[in-house]
């Protein structure tokens, strides 16, 4: 397994970081919990807001003990898979915020936009997950497909609810609603069509995952820039 010497200031940093993203996790978890509306209750950890906030928190987690392992060895573990799979979390909450903000604030109810429920998971962990992936986790350079990596959890996420969710008949929300979010629902929408009801689902999840993947990579390109440079000779 690779090793070399940590970047003392940067994992102290970085240790922080991922306390706050779990700290404000737990936090937002519970209000969304107690919240009776938009996407609150026993329905919570059907959305993949609360999936995607689970799964960095987790990775931040498994991460802090690593840091914490490296800063008192003095020497850090590349563990490439793991680092992946923690960039592909940092994707995960991104979507999270981004379609939020893009597409479902007019479905979320007066007062939750301006909420410490919403602000909670779909903005601050997000961000600080963002920031922990690029700034705080400088360790191993994208190769070209690495990115690529950070479609899994969305994908997963709709094989979870088309092909597990829907066929069960499971529901969402307390008004019965088959699908977790509108742009989901090809029973309305339809696959590939365009009514006055807007595009397919079909469009909709080409479009998401476009984006998925060229956020991925403008996220692997930043994080490779930012990579220390090494002496020459070394």
């Amino acid at each position: 397994m690779e090793t070399h010497s940590p970047n003392r200031p940067l994992l102290y940093v970085g240790l922080l970081n991922k306390a706050a993203i779990l700290l404000i996790g737990i936090i937002g978890i519970f209000l969304n919990y107690q919240n009776a509306g938009f996407m609150g209750g026993q329905y919570l950890f059907l959305y993949f807001t609360m999936i995607s906030n689970i799964i960095m928190m987790l990775s931040s987690l498994v991460f802090l003990f690593v840091d914490i392992v490296s800063i008192v060895t003095g020497e850090e573990a590349s563990l490439r898979l793991l680092r992946l799979l923690r960039f592909a979390s940092s994707i995960g909450v991104a979507l999270t915020m981004g379609v939020f903000f893009a597409l479902l604030v007019p479905t979320a109810g007066p007062g939750y936009v301006e909420s410490a429920a919403n602000l909670t998971v779909h903005l601050i962990v997000p961000v600080l997950g963002i920031l922990d992936v690029l700034v705080f986790e400088r360790r191993i350079p994208f190769k070209k497909a690495d990115p690529l990596i950070g479609a899994l959890f969305p994908l997963l996420y709709m094989l979870f609810v088309y092909a597990i969710c829907y066929p069960l008949n499971i529901h969402f929300a307390g008004n019965d609603q088959r699908f977790p979010y509108f742009f989901m629902d090809f029973e309305t929408l339809g696959w590939f069509s365009v009514t006055a009801d807007g595009i397919g689902t079909g469009y909709y999840i080409v479009i998401l995952l476009a984006i998925v993947i060229a956020a991925s990579y403008l996220l692997a390109f930043l994080h490779n820039l930012l990579l220390p440079k090494k002496k020459k000779g070394s």
